[in-house]
């Protein structure tokens, strides 16, 4: 009795918080204008609309800081972008460390308090720390960081071990759970499936991902790094690490066969890198996807117990790629290395089964107030119960919005000397959506590292499109004085 009388105190306490979760706007609602902002260009606006008060403390205090490092990077703060992905990181770390909220708590009585995943901070998943280290790193090469940028390539390595751990260990909690609950498996398989159905296109970009926590992006950025400096055999084991990833990159097979590379061709390759320069084309083109919600209402005993789930929804735009031209001369176009889109969604697919595990766990808490609503109040009790239920119970949607849908490169050597460039921004049918041009000084000894973000004909940029353009000259060891290729270019 005693045990009941506890559940019915905590239900009547639990409902003025549901008050205020119900009158609250989801966080992609919330973050709705600083999105429109971020994708017409109004960086300025974007970061005054955030919720500022977010960034010091409370649930979002995570994502607010990764939104805001992102607005400051676009505004060219790459110091303010950095110390905000910072705090953020050291935030997540924290969150990884302290005792997480296990999935035996969730079937206690203090676990029936957690109305729904939106009550508990936001705690980062693996892959935005994974982005974190990239960001950074190609925050501090923007700012000629060498120093800063290596730390960073190095920290990406490490993360990379704990990530698969703990995507490990998540995975065997969520099954010996399971097994202890007796949950039934053909139940939770036809939740999955439902689940994966509301993806739709998104599960075929999932599938896509061969591994999640390797990023041909993040090796050919930490090649650069060591090209730089001139440490060749580390820049050729990362060159090798993309190929490894996209085998058809053009680029980094390039690169390969001009640090030396053994077994590796060019065909067509101009060898000598006397008198050119260099240009490293970063494109971040596109939003990221948002989170939606399938609520699946499930009988149990009295009443309906209602089971939320997110799924992602990928953001329609007609940005495909950018093309080069240098001195009006067509050099070639960029190339993902980087599919954030097709990661994001491939991540929450692979934590179907622990947001399964958790949501069970949860639904049979809720049927237990809801039996003993019943119980100690009658018809009204279980109807209370059974409404509280429903309201109660959201998906979480947060997730970091202002990501680029993904992040392609481009690396030529053009002839040194001043050069006119010019970006053309491509649909997927090779159509120019809009151009735009530089002046840029192309030198043996100089590396024009250009980071170019694109945003536009999308729900929040329908008819236009907005464009960052950031370049820096970062000195280098002179490209003439690369190993000479073992294999000719055949």
């Amino acid at each position: 009795m005693r045990g009941i009388i506890r559940i019915i105190k905590i239900f009547i306490g639990v409902c003025s918080l549901l008050g205020l979760l119900a009158g609250c706007a989801s966080y992609p609602q919330r973050m709705a204008r600083v999105k429109e902002d971020f994708a017409q260009g109004k960086y300025e606006s974007a970061l005054s609309a955030l919720p500022g008060r977010d960034c010091e403390g409370g649930r979002n205090q995570v994502l607010c800081l990764l939104e805001r490092a992102v607005l400051r990077q676009a505004l060219g703060d790459f110091e303010g972008s950095n110390r905000d992905f910072e705090v953020a990181y050291a935030l997540m770390v924290e969150y990884e460390q302290r005792a997480d909220i296990s999935l035996r708590d969730l079937g206690s009585e203090a676990g029936a308090a957690l109305l729904n995943e939106t009550a508990l901070p936001y705690r980062g998943t693996g892959y935005e720390k994974f982005l974190v280290h990239i960001y950074k790193a190609l925050n501090f090469l923007m700012l000629g960081d060498y120093e800063g940028a290596g730390v960073e390539i190095r920290r990406l390595d490490r993360r990379r071990d704990i990530e698969l751990e703990t995507s490990r260990r998540a995975r065997a909690a969520a099954e010996e759970a399971a097994r202890e609950r007796e949950l039934d498996r053909g139940q939770v398989s036809g939740v999955e499936n439902r689940l994966l159905t509301a993806y739709g296109a998104g599960r075929e970009r999932a599938a896509t991902v061969s591994n999640l926590y390797l990023s041909a992006f993040g090796s050919y950025l930490s090649a650069l790094h060591y090209d730089l400096e001139g440490s060749w055999s580390e820049a050729l084991i990362d060159y090798r690490r993309v190929l490894e990833q996209v085998p058809s990159s053009r680029y980094a097979r390039i690169d390969a066969v001009l640090t030396g590379a053994e077994g590796v061709s060019a065909p067509g390759l101009e060898l000598d890198l006397e008198g050119k320069g260099d240009l490293f084309f970063v494109f971040q083109s596109g939003l990221a996807p948002v989170k939606r919600e399938i609520s699946l209402p499930i009988p149990v005993g009295d009443g309906l117990i209602a089971v939320a789930f997110p799924y992602y929804q990928m953001v329609p735009t007609r940005l495909d790629r950018a093309r080069v031209l240098i001195d009006g001369e067509e050099v070639g176009a960029t190339e993902i290395l980087c599919d954030i889109e097709a990661k994001q969604i491939r991540e929450l697919i692979d934590n179907i089964p622990v947001l399964i595990v958790r949501q069970a766990i949860r639904a049979a808490v809720k049927a237990t107030l809801l039996h003993a609503s019943g119980e100690a109040a009658g018809d009204w009790g279980a109807l209370m119960a059974s409404f509280y239920n429903i309201l109660s119970e959201q998906a979480d949607l947060r997730s970091w919005l202002l990501l680029p849908r993904n992040i392609q490169i481009l690396r030529v050597y053009p002839p040194e000397g001043a050069r006119e460039v010019r970006i053309e921004i491509l649909d997927e049918e090779g159509r120019v959506l809009d151009g735009t041009d530089l002046e840029l000084e192309f030198r043996n000894d100089q590396t024009v590292l250009l980071n170019l973000r694109a945003v536009g004909y999308t729900p929040h940029h329908p008819r236009g499109l907005s464009v960052i353009k950031q370049w820096r000259a970062l000195p280098r060891i002179p490209l003439s004085r690369r190993p000479r290729p073992r294999m000719g270019a055949e």
